[in-house]
């Protein structure tokens, strides 16, 4: 308010100065009222920001601690206060509505009493691991804190599709590497993670990375010309998982409806009962890349299961 009249009186003072120039001498530059408004804008701005500052002091966001469970009901209590230059808690002169948003798990808005220095508040976990970003914001101030939703890797799950395919040196299966808790959910982490991949039978992809803030990571598991059964291991630290699929001897032709083997002369599949799709449109299967009704679910010639 000080530097409000402040303002005010200068501007006074400079509209009743008289003009020593005869008026038909003075030329005004066209540019010269903008500069003088922007000049006016930009002193109302400073002073009004001083007097954010000054009143209040500056936003601060703490994290009471800085790591909880990313199990859904944990929290994290936080702090909010302004403090002055020196760094020292400020009391409120009124009430102050402070906002705060996360990047995951849910926190209310809290509101600083008059004649008070804190506040405090809870975040609480979400099932999401990893980093998470607060902001808290009142009035034009901004304050930012982060904390970690950690979880704690208990083992590895694989999923393999499909679970059998041909023994042909071609045919491949997709390998899905997860990574669980000790409560069964499956979590991210902030930072890449590498698996470790072998198999007893083919070959497959190896390192698999998970990249920060994903479910999964997808390893490739290709067939060889043996038949038999190959266990696919994943390693990541102490932790391992394994899966099996079955490279089978390649038959005279694969059901495109259920994948099944069957006769070369067979009208209908005998798993499925089911006759071939029609090829009035056609495309190239995915594995290797044999011409095949659009709507084919299998491979006839590799048994590959297509994307849908």
């Amino acid at each position: 308010m000080i530097m409000f009249i402040l303002i005010i009186s200068c501007l006074s003072a400079a509209a009743e100065t008289p003009v020593s120039q005869p008026p038909e001498a003075f030329t005004a530059s066209p540019f010269s009222g903008l500069i003088f408004i922007i000049l006016v804008l930009l002193l109302i701005s400073a002073a009004a920001a001083f007097q954010e500052f000054w009143l209040k002091g500056r936003l601060e966001l703490i994290p009471l601690i800085t790591s909880a469970p990313c199990d859904g009901t944990s929290t994290i209590p936080l702090k909010v206060q302004f403090v002055d230059p020196s760094g020292k808690p400020r009391k409120q002169l009124k009430d102050r509505n402070v906002e705060i948003r996360s990047t995951s798990g849910n926190v209310m808005k809290v509101v600083i009493l008059k004649g008070e220095e804190t506040a405090e508040t809870e975040l609480k976990s979400s099932n999401v691991c990893g980093i998470v970003t607060l902001e808290a914001k009142s009035g034009i101030q901004k304050a930012n804190a982060r904390v970690n939703f950690a979880g704690n890797v208990a083992g590895l799950v694989l999923e393999v599709a499909p679970s059998k395919i041909p023994a042909d040196g071609i045919s491949i299966s997709s390998v899905t590497i997860k990574i669980k808790d000790d409560k069964g959910n499956f979590i991210t982490s902030p930072d890449e993670r590498i698996v470790e991949m072998s198999t007893s039978l083919g070959t497959v992809t190896s390192p698999v990375k998970i990249p920060p803030g994903t479910l999964s990571g997808i390893a490739i598991l290709s067939s060889c010309m043996r038949t038999g059964t190959a266990t696919i291991t994943a390693t990541f630290g102490s932790l391992h998982g394994e899966k099996k699929v079955v490279f089978e001897e390649l038959a005279e032709r694969y059901c495109m409806n259920c994948g099944d083997p069957m006769k070369r002369e067979m009208t209908a599949c005998p798993t499925c009962k089911k006759t071939p799709p029609p090829d009035t449109e056609i495309k190239e299967c995915y594995s290797c890349s044999g011409v095949i009704p659009a709507t084919a679910m299998f491979c006839d010639k590799c048994g590959a299961k297509q994307p849908v």
